[in-house]
Formats: C-alpha cells, structure tokens, sequence
C-alpha cells in the first residue's frame, strides 16, 4: 500500500475519485461536470529557460528545482482551499474545484498566491486566471497500456485565457464567470481515495512505475539528452467529439510506440489541444532518439492527416531534466528544459505557417545521417534572445559514410607494435628506451599497451603494467604501485622495506635504519630505492613497463619515470596519454629525453575498421552494409566500434550464428539503437539496466575510477542486491572485476556519462555519504576527503581537508600538487585567485587600489587601528591564503605569491584584524613594491607584525618571525643580532603546534648563522641540533640544515675534495656518511625551487673557492633562473655577489658586462644599509679593477672590503678580501705585501675552522715564499 499512496499523487483526485467509485472504465470514457478552474502561467519562462540552458546541465538543473519549489508551494496552497491540481509542467499549473464555494475558494487561492513575494535563487511568478463553468473529464488512449485522461470544457478554457491577460503577480477572472463576493470560507480538504497499484498502472509512464517499486523515487530524476515532439491536431476535441479524440490518441501510441516513444502528455488550453511525446526516456532510450522522432512523427502526421485537416509537428533536440516535479501531495512525471519550448515555438511557427513538420538545429544535425532535410528557415520568438533555425524533414534516407573515417587500432596497426618493439630491442643494449603514446579518449592507447606483454615476451622481457587515477594525483607513485609490488619482494633489503610502507599500502615495521631517514632524505631515499628496485630487476632480467593515463600521473612519478628513463638498464618505458593542447612540464622534460619516441594513434581507417569489426564478431565475413553503419558511427574511433557492435547484439540486430554467419536486416540495421557519440553509446547501453543495476552505476561512479565493493556498499542510499546489480554491470561490459572485491570502469567515459545523468542534488548526497564514510577509515586521505566534501558543497569541510593535503604535499616534496589542492581549498571560501599572466597583472592592480583606498598612505597607522574581524569565513580564508604561500614560493610563482600577498592584506583591511594579521603584514612587507616601499619601511612592517604577533597571543608569532629573519632583516640590521630571536621563534612554533615554521625557524638560525660568518664548528653543531628538532617533518628545512652541514664539512676539510659535499669516509657530521648524489643533488628531481638554488649556490661558491671558474659560472647560471626563489632573502646578495666574482674571473666575452649589471644590483642594496653590504659590492669592484690592470685601485678596494666585512661580522668574506688581495698581489710580483695579504687570509679561515681553505691559503704562501707560485 505505500507504493500504491506514492503512486497516486501522479494522479488527479478527481480521476482517483472515479476510479474508486466506478472501477476502471471501457474507452473513451466521458464526464460531464461543474466546477471552478484556476490556471497559474509562470511569467518570462522561454527567457528563463534559455537563459539557464547557457549555463549547461547544471542550468537545467537549476531550473528544475526552482520549478519544484515554486509548484510544491503552489500544491500546498491549492490543497489548503480545498483544491485539487489536475496537471502542471512546464510553465504551466491547472487546479480545480468541484465542491461547494469553487469559485469562491479559486480565486481566494488565486490571490493569496499572487500576493505571495518572489522567492529562491531563481525567483518565478506566475499570471493567473480564474474561471467556472463546464467541464468534461474524458479517459483516451490505452495503446501500449497507457490510458491518459483529459480535462476540458469551458471553464478550463476561460481560465487559461484569463491568465494570458494577467500581468506577472496579477489574477484576472473570465469574463463570463460570476466575480463571488467575499465571505468567510470553512476549508476542509478533500479526503484522499485509495486505488490499488494495479489499477494504477494503466495510468502511469514506466519509469515511474518501475523506480518507486524499487524504492528509488528520489533517483528517478535524471539529466538526459532528449527530442521532444509537440503535435497540433486539428479537429482533436474530447468534448465534442470524443471518438475521434481517442482514435487519434491511440494511433499516437501506436506509430510512436513502434519507435519506442512513450507519449508523455495531452495538454489542453485555449489555444487548443497539443500531444506531447519525449523521445529518449527510460525504459526505451536509444542512442539515435532524435532520428527516431523523425520519423515517428513522419509517420504520425501520415496517419492523422484528413481531408480537411493538417497537424503541425515541432520537434527539438537537448539536455532535459526528466522525473518528478511536486511533492507527496501530488506529483508529475515531466521533462524541463529550453529544449520542450523550443519544441512548442516550432509547432507554433508550423501552424502560422502552414507546415507539418519543422526540426530545431540539433534536431537536424543528429538525424541527418536518417533522413534528408529540406527547405530551412529562421524566426523569432517572444522571449528568446536568438533565431530559430527550422528545418522541414523530407524522406528517410539510406544509411551512407558522410565523411572519409581516417584510422588507427592495434588491428592492423602494425607501426605502432614496430615501434614498441623496436625500441624495446634497442634497450637490450643496456640503456632505458622510452615510447610516449598519444590519442583521443577511446583511441585504442590502453589496448595498445595490452599488446605490450607479448611484445615483450617475444624478446625476452617482463611486462609490467600501471595506471594513474585522477582522484589520486596527489599521491606519491600512485601509477607506479602495482609495478613496485611485482619488483619489491624481490629486489629490496629487509632493512628499507619500510620505506615502501606509503607505495603498496603497506604497513611493516620500521628498521632502525628506515627509522632514521625523515623528510628530504627519507623523501630522496625512497626515490633512489624505486630507482634501484627498477634498475635491480632490468638487470637480473629486461623490462617492458607502460603507465597507462599518463595524462593524470602526480609530479613524484613523473620524476621517477624521468629518473628510470636515463639509466643504463635494459628497460622499454611507454607512457600513455591523452593529447593536450599544452603539455605538463613533466611530459615535455620526458618528451626532451634523447632516448624518447613518439606514437600518435589517430581513428582507424576502413581496411583496419573492417579488420577490427571481424576480430570482435569471430566471423571471416561480415556483410558491408554492418561495416558502412560502423564506420558511419565510429568516426574510425574503436572504443565507439567495439560499444557499437555491443549495442548492436544486445539490441538483436545484429546476429552471429554458430557457423560465425553474421546476418544483419539492412533496414533493421538502419534503424537500429546506435548513438552516435561514446557517450551516446554508453548512455544507450545504460538505458537496459535495471533500476538496481542503475542506480548501482550512478553511486559506483562518484566513488571515481576504481571502487570497491565494501565502499560501494557502505554508501549505497537503498537496500540493494549488490550481488546481482555488479554482475549485470559485469556482464554488460559496463565495469571490470579487478579482484579482491575492486571493480574499474571499463573507461573513464563511462563513468562520466553515469555521473552527469545524475541531478546536482543526488550527486552531492552521494560525496557527502562517501566522504563521511572515509572520515571513519583510520587513514585519512584529506585530498579525497576534500574532493568529495567539495562535491558535496561543505566548503567548509574541503578546505579544511584540501589544506591539510597542501601542507602534506609540501612535506613530501610535490610542489605543484601543494598549490592546486590550496588554492582550491581558497575558492571553496570564496577566494578566486587567477593563475594566467593576464589574470595576474590585473589582479595584482587591482589589489594595490584596493590597499591603497582602504588605507590611504599610513598602512602602517591603519593596521595598528583595525577593529576585530567578525568574519570567520574570511578569517579562515586569510589562515589558508597564509598556509599555502610557502608552496608558491617554493614553486617559483613569483606573481601568485604577490597576488596572494596582496588579496590577504585587502581581506584584512576590509574586515578587521584576527589572529592571521601579524602574518598578512609579514608577508606583505616582504613583497616586492617597487619604488613604491624602501627598506626602511619594509622594515618598520615587518618589525610591526613581529610586535603586533607577541602582543596578541598570535599563533603566527613563529610566522612572522620566520618572514622577519629570512626575508627582511639581514637587510637593515647585523644578522648576528637577531640569531637568538630566530631561536624563540623556532621554540614558538613548535610549543603551538606549528611545525612547518617551527622547522623553518630552525632551519633559518643554521642557514643566517653561516651567513652571518660563525664558525664551522658553530654551523655542524646548530645544523645537527636543528635537524634533530625538524626530524625530517618538513622536507625544505631538513634539505638546508642538511646542506649547510655538507658546505661546512666541504671547508673545514672532511669531504672527498674541497668543492664536493661527499663525505669523507668515517668523517660524516652525523654518523652517517653523506653521497652528495644520493643525499643532496636528488633535491634537483624535485619542484623545491628554493632549495635547489640554494644547492647551486653553494657549488658555485665552493667551485669559486678553488678558483674553478668555469665550474663556478656554470653552477651560477643553473641558479640563476631560480633567483626569484630567494629574492629578498640573503642569499641573493651572497649568490650576486658569488656569480660576479666568478663571471670576472673566467673573463669570457660578455662576462664583464654581466658581471658590472650583477654589481649595479649590489650598489643599490648598499645604498640602504652601506655598512653590512657595502664590502660585497667593494669585492666586486676590486675584482673589475684588477682584470682590467688597476691592481692598486683593486688592492685599496679589496682593503677597504676587508674592513668593512670584518666590522659587520662577516668573518669569511673579511678573510676571502685579504686572499684575492693576496693573490693579486703575488701574481704582480708583490711579494712582501702577498704573503702578508695572504697570511690575514690564513688567520681567518683557521678561526672560522675552514681549514681547507686554509690549507688552500697555506699552500699559496708556501709557494710564493719558495718562488714557485702559480696565480
């Protein structure tokens, strides 16, 4: 009996009542009655309803919900005086009152509604006409089991002219109906008759019927692409001639019947009587729907045409909503959208202008390879911004290619197997090959790589095979996990298995060796094992491994196939992707490897299409007509060919017998089910499966690419036979069993066309059950959470998640992944950040405006006076902004980190100060302001937010320090003065739980110490107490203590030469020897601009140490493009002033002049603090002076740099003065004043503990004083 309540409200009580009075009736059934009517017109809906429909599906969407709330309210109203609605879609609402007072109730119902305010996000209202008089109920049709019962007579057609001449939120009364005065009205509703399911059926469409017994009436709304048809019959008149009415009704089912179209609805008003059929509903959905309504109306236009009377048919193509509309008190099943008025205008414009049958543009562009279209015309209608094009379709025609199908597929795809297989021989000489397949979707590139096992196998090889996941991209290795598990048992020590714990979803305890490694060197250390593991197993035996979706790889395993492609190991590396207009970086730096081909598999061509269509059917022979259909299909794509021949069998026109004869009806052929687009294929498969299976599909296809069953079932929103529902997704070739309770599309496409049928609304219930069912994993992946919170529209909840899964991209080295998943999480607030150069510039303009009006000239003075913010929205927008800004920086996005920057300070001064404010002004003093900001006020900024953080309790006191100290001070003020305030900042940090800055800080007080001229002693025993308290949880600031640490082992001795960073053995600074290639360049693999400049930097310097001048300029330009990276922090100075001195040095054409633009840059920051940067530009032009033969100018220069170096504390810098001097001076002669020169060198770096250069200083004097020295 619940069933049978669901499915009454899709009847009018007035036929409920009958049916329960006098059973069902013999048709046509007619009854006469009174009673008062009232017609509510929305206003504007043809403008609404292409306005929305620019908008896409999600305008459809839109508009049918906004339809659903307007009429539930309308329903309630009605019922609420004693109403009862008759039919509503559309635009359109009919009620109706047949008890005492009709009238009376009517219009008071009327004007209530009238009065009602506009409401919602696409706020409607509507016209209405009230009227009394005749009426005539009368049942029709019963064609195909479907009756259809019509309400007409005089008061329905008052009422309907009536609301035409309301204005919008008015209510005008027929004419010849009697304005009731008011009285006061006792209401009761009417009680609700029960008629059995039954009895029922006749009057309901199928995808009704069958959705609510499977408990799925929520899920039977859909977006579909439909062809709507609106027939005008002349003469159809159920009052006074109802036999003609049903004759006519009943051969409508019929001729639509015979192409599976279901006729939706009889619409009566005064204008006069209109059929209305949809062609693409469930159950009998087709892929060439709009072809079959074509010729449906063809053929109905054919039979109902009489002597006297012509019917006009207007048919349009579209994305629709198709279910219910109301709510339990009274439903309709109906479909809405811009594509029914479209329909209805080009009936309109038939009978204005005497044509029988017109088709929109889409209509005609889908059913051209069907039928021959004819004269065509344009015209306007009220409420539509654009012209119709109309067509007149002529007749049918044969199925013909309309354009040369140009191809491709492993099926005579000979090349494309030679060129796997040659390149493949070509890496048994010991060097890794790599093949980059590319293709459309549905091309053939995973079917190519499912040749690649016998390939392999025929020249000795092991094939192994991964795949990326587009909702795992910022996973680490995510398409290289089932690779890695065929190797690792294999080729890893028991002692770094732990490493892969992440990789294979492992959870082995850690080794005391694993146990370790933290941050950059874990990160770096399990890159090197999968390199070895790869390279072990080449060794013992050649690979053949394909990554297939390459197009959806994360960054670290396109470092890792990058790093596999270079080696020297017997491996064929092919990557398939999808073509893209602008390729990743990652794909271009593979592309650039010279050991790297390219196969571009375009669609097949006929010999190949044909080959193809034999292989798939195991017949010799196939009839042409089949091959002439497919290719006419395909477009030469074999996705779409194999899904054909698929659609073909399921829909039984195509045969193939026992013997392999493949029989094929031409013309069933021609008008069988084929769509003509992938996703029309999928989507016409989709159409067969049970409401289970379907439903089953839809929620399998938000979980993503790959699903388990266990998941599946978790969130699954009915009881369900999964059992069964996978089994038949099985079967239909729809999924994949891949094993241990995971399932897989069988292509993305499929997924997406199951995906997209579902309503907005349903889409976000499923994320929201999924993500709510991963909260309780023990694992949380937040960039997965924050996806499907973010479907689910809790913003609040993904931005949370997706900047947990920033900050932990950012620990394990992923840059680029760090800055998608942060500046999602930011749009989420509300904060739109453009990342195209056009989108920067004007943002950035816009942002200083906004600053500048907001503050005028004294930000400074404004920021100290702001008032608390009351917004935590944009509090928490401000907390992300600052979060992510590190990860901008750290990718070389120089402008987003202004933009960001800026857009935080404006946030800030347009709604108040919050806990984030010492932050936003740290970074924003550290921002590059042009001529607009000195140092001075930079300063005074940054100094203000280190204030203004300890004053308040901020937790960003370690932020704004940390912004302070690496960016800002060392600009205006000793370094050495503020080591102990970088210590407090660290402590800060990691006493609230701010790790990252915590590291930070601490990573700085190393790098700043060394900077600053403290000893090598003092720099290994701060750089080993800071990488204890980073503990490997912040991959930059573990690379820079780690760095600082190999520099001062490289000066004070203890590496394998004085410029490498190796250790020595046995003379590791903390236990354990350190490989400069395995534990320090691997930085380089990454995105971490920053750190990696930082490493060129410093090889610069040591090369430039031991005058190894080429070396040194060559290190200098890696780093140069990586500048942007450290602007502002004092490594620029020491980097312009390390690369000068080498470009001097080297003296090749165009150094000097680069070298003198290199020392401008040092004489402008001197201008501002001359006493700590003064002695580095006096190096330099010490330097210039001597190679251009001003020895005693350079010698004065290089003095004056000593003493001024040596003042400011800059230890090293005083000592290398004293050896340039001394060099200079010996290789002129200068004895006396070299050794002397050189002997203040020695001094120095021996009270540094730079004893390698000592020894370097050392042996320089011994020369000079044995006559031997060499400049």
């Amino acid at each position: 009996m619940r069933d049978a309540g669901i499915l009454s409200s899709y009847l009018a009580p007035y036929v409920l009542r009958d049916l329960a009075r006098r059973g069902v009736p013999e048709l046509p059934a007619l009854r006469r009655m009174r009673g008062a009517v009232m017609v509510a017109d929305i206003s504007g809906f043809t403008a609404t309803c292409e306005r929305l429909a620019e908008r896409g599906p999600d305008g459809v969407d839109v508009l049918s919900r906004a339809l659903n709330q307007y009429f539930a309210r309308l329903i309630d109203v009605v019922g609420r005086y004693g109403g009862e609605v008759v039919s509503f879609a559309g635009d359109a609402l009919t009620a109706l009152w047949v008890f005492e007072h009709g009238t009376e109730r009517a219009l008071a119902c009327a004007t209530e509604l009238a009065a009602s305010p506009r409401t919602g996000r696409i706020p409607l209202t509507a016209r209405f006409g009230v009227a009394a008089g005749e009426l005539c109920a009368t049942e029709l049709g019963g064609a195909r089991g479907r009756r259809h019962c019509v309400l007409n007579g005089a008061a329905l057609l008052g009422a309907s002219a009536a609301s035409r001449l309301a204005e919008a939120g008015a209510v005008v009364v027929d004419a010849s109906t009697a304005r009731p005065s008011p009285s006061g009205l006792s209401i009761t509703e009417p009680d609700q008759p029960v008629v059995t399911v039954d009895v029922l059926r006749d009057y309901l469409p199928s995808a009704v019927l069958a959705r609510v017994e499977h408990g799925q009436r929520w899920w039977m709304a859909e977006l579909r692409t439909v062809t709507a048809i609106f027939a005008h019959i002349p003469g159809f008149d159920t009052v006074t001639d109802a036999a003609r009415a049903h004759e006519v009704v009943r051969l409508s089912q019929e001729h639509l019947g015979r192409w599976d179209i279901d006729l939706l609805d009889i619409s009566v008003d005064d204008h006069g009587t209109c059929l209305v059929a949809v062609a693409g509903l469930p159950p009998f959905a087709h892929g060439d729907d709009a072809a079959r309504a074509v010729a449906a109306a063809r053929s109905l236009a054919e039979a109902v045409t009489g002597p006297a009377s012509r019917p006009c048919i207007g048919i349009a193509t579209g994305r629709a909503f198709c279910g219910p509309i109301g709510n339990k008190r009274r439903a309709t099943y109906t479909v809405i959208g811009d594509v029914m008025n479209t329909a209805a205008r080009m009936m309109q414009h038939g009978i204005a202008n005497n044509a029988v049958l017109l088709c929109d543009a889409a209509t005609e562009r889908a059913a051209r390879h069907r039928h021959h279209f004819g004269a065509w015309h344009h015209f306007r209608v009220k409420g539509k911004r654009d012209v119709l094009m109309a067509y007149e379709p002529g007749r049918r025609q044969p199925v013909t290619s309309r354009r040369p199908t140009p191809g491709h597929r492993i099926v005579g795809r000979e090349h494309a197997c030679r060129a796997l297989a040659g390149a493949l021989g070509e890496s048994l000489t010991g060097t890794a090959r790599v093949v980059l397949v590319e293709g459309e979707p549905g091309i053939g590139k995973s079917r190519l790589l499912a040749e690649l096992p016998s390939i392999a196998s025929a020249a000795g090889a092991v094939p192994l095979v991964g795949c990326a996941d587009h909702l795992e991209r910022s996973v680490p290795y995510r398409a290289w996990r089932p690779i890695i598990t065929a190797l690792a048992d294999t080729t890893v020590a028991p002692d770094l298995a732990p490493l892969l714990n992440g990789v294979l979803g492992a959870d082995r305890p850690e080794t005391a060796r694993t146990a370790a490694l933290r941050g950059e060197q874990r990160t770096e250390a399990l890159r090197q094992l999968l390199v070895d593991v790869v390279c072990a197993a080449a060794a013992r035996k050649p690979l053949a491994v394909a990554l297939d979706d390459g197009h959806w790889l994360d960054s670290a395993s396109w470092a890792l196939a990058l790093a596999v492609s270079r080696t020297r190991v017997p491996l064929l590396l092919v990557v398939a992707s999808r073509s893209v207009d602008q390729e990743s970086p990652e794909l271009a730096a593979l592309r650039a490897v010279d050991r790297t081909d390219t196969v571009k598999l375009g669609p097949l061509p006929r010999p190949d299409l044909v080959a193809l269509v034999r292989g798939r059917l195991g017949a010799a022979d196939v009839p042409a007509a089949l091959i002439s259909s497919i290719a006419e299909r395909s477009g030469g794509n074999p996705l779409l060919v194999e899904e054909l021949l698929i659609a073909l069998r399921e829909a039984g026109v195509l045969v193939v017998d026992r013997d392999t004869r493949v029989r094929v009806q031409p013309e069933a052929l021609a008008d069988s089910p084929v769509p003509h687009t992938i996703e029309g294929v999928l989507g016409s498969r989709m159409n067969g499966l049970s409401p289970d299976a379907d439903l089953t599909l839809k929620v399998a296809s938000a979980l993503g690419q790959t699903f388990e069953r266990d998941a599946l079932a978790a969130v699954h929103p009915v009881r369900t036979d999964l059992e069964t529902a996978l089994g038949t997704l099985v079967d239909r070739e729809l999924i994949v069993a891949a094993g241990q309770g995971r399932f897989v599309f069988r292509h993305a496409l499929t997924r997406n066309v199951a995906y997209h049928r579902m309503l907005t609304l349903q889409r976000r219930d499923l994320h929201r059950r999924i993500a709510g069912w991963l909260e309780t994993r023990s694992v949380a992946d937040h960039a997965l959470l924050g996806h499907h919170w973010e479907r689910a529209r809790h913003r609040d909840r993904a931005s949370s998640h997706l900047r947990l899964a920033s900050i932990t991209a950012v620990n394990e080295g992923m840059g680029k992944e760090a800055v998608d998943l942060g500046l999602r999480a930011a749009r989420l607030l509300g904060v739109v950040l453009r990342r195209d150069p056009d989108g920067l510039a004007a943002g950035i303009h816009a942002a200083r405006a906004a600053i500048h009006a907001l503050a005028g000239n004294d930000l400074a003075t404004r920021l100290e006076r702001l008032p608390p913010s009351g917004n935590k929205r944009m509090t928490t927008a401000i907390g992300l902004l600052l979060a992510i800004e590190p990860a901008v920086h750290m990718t070389l996005h120089a402008g987003l980190f202004t933009l960001i920057g800026l857009r935080s300070m404006v946030l800030t001064l347009r709604y108040g100060a919050d806990e984030y404010t010492p932050g936003v002004i740290a970074i924003y003093a550290m921002l590059d302001h042009g001529e607009a900001m000195r140092r001075a006020e930079v300063f005074a900024l940054s100094t203000l937010a280190k204030r203004m953080a300890v004053r308040t309790g901020s937790p960003l006191v370690t932020y704004a320090g940390f912004v302070h100290s690496w960016f800002v001070q060392h600009w205006m003020r000793p370094v050495i003065e503020n080591l102990r305030s970088i210590i407090r900042d660290a402590r800060a940090g990691f006493e609230h739980g701010d790790i990252m800055f915590g590291c930070f800080n601490s990573a700085s007080y190393v790098v700043l110490l060394a900077r600053a001229g403290g000893s090598m002693r003092a720099v290994l025993a701060a750089g080993r107490r800071a990488a204890a308290l980073i503990d490997g949880r912040v991959t930059a600031a573990a690379f820079h203590c780690k760095l600082e640490i190999q520099v001062a082992q490289a000066l004070a001795g203890r590496t394998t030469r004085p410029w490498s960073l190796s250790d020595l053995p046995g003379q590791s600074a903390s236990g354990v020897d350190v490989d400069e290639e395995r534990d320090i360049a691997a930085i380089t693999k990454t995105d971490l601009a920053n750190e990696i400049g930082y490493y060129w930097s410093a090889k610069a310097r040591l090369h430039l140490y031991y005058r190894r001048f080429d070396e040194a300029v060559e290190f200098a330009r890696r780093a140069e493009p990586l500048l942007p990276s450290f602007a502002g922090q004092a490594e620029e100075a020491e980097f312009t002033m390390w690369f000068a001195l080498g470009l001097l040095s080297r003296g090749r054409d165009g150094d000097e002049a680069k070298a003198r633009a290199l020392l401008d840059r040092l004489r402008a920051w001197a201008c501002d603090a001359p006493d700590l940067l003064g002695h580095k530009a006096m190096l330099v032009e010490g330097q210039l002076a001597a190679v251009n033969g001003h020895l005693a100018t350079a010698q004065s220069l290089w003095y004056d740099a000593a003493g001024s170096a040596s003042r400011a504390g800059y230890r090293q810098h005083a000592a290398f003065a004293w050896e340039l001097a001394g060099r200079a001076l010996a290789a002129a002669g200068a004895g006396t004043q070299a050794l002397q020169c050189l002997h203040r060198a020695f001094t120095g770096y021996t009270e540094l503990g730079a004893h390698a250069k000592a020894v370097d200083v050392r042996r320089a004097m011994d020369e000079l004083g044995s006559g031997a020295y060499v400049s």
